[in-house]
């Protein structure tokens, strides 16, 4: 996906949209960053990205809890499919593996 800004684009990579759905899901980065195997940072920078390329507020953060804004689960009803194909995709290759 690639949005228009001024004068360059910038490209949303998938990874963002499958970090954000996590988050969601969970409704905290320490949780997402377990199950996606990164870092909360890593995590918190990727989410933050999205926010910056999209130009909207996804998430509200306070120190205990992480609250979906309404553009937020927009999104995430549309990301959400991307998120279950990559862990069927990651469970499929665990599987092959073993």
């Amino acid at each position: 996906m690639t949005r228009q800004t001024g004068s360059h684009s910038t490209m949303i990579e998938a990874n963002q949209f499958v970090y954000f759905a996590c988050v969601v899901k969970h409704r905290s980065f320490s949780a997402a960053a377990k199950e996606v195997r990164v870092s909360k940072s890593t995590l918190s920078r990727a989410v933050a990205d999205l926010e910056q390329k999209l130009g909207a507020s996804l998430l509200t953060r306070t120190t205990r809890r992480v609250d979906v804004t309404h553009a937020g689960e927009q999104l995430y009803t549309r990301c959400i499919a991307v998120y279950k194909t990559v862990l069927a995709a990651q469970k499929a290759l665990e599987i092959s593996a073993s």
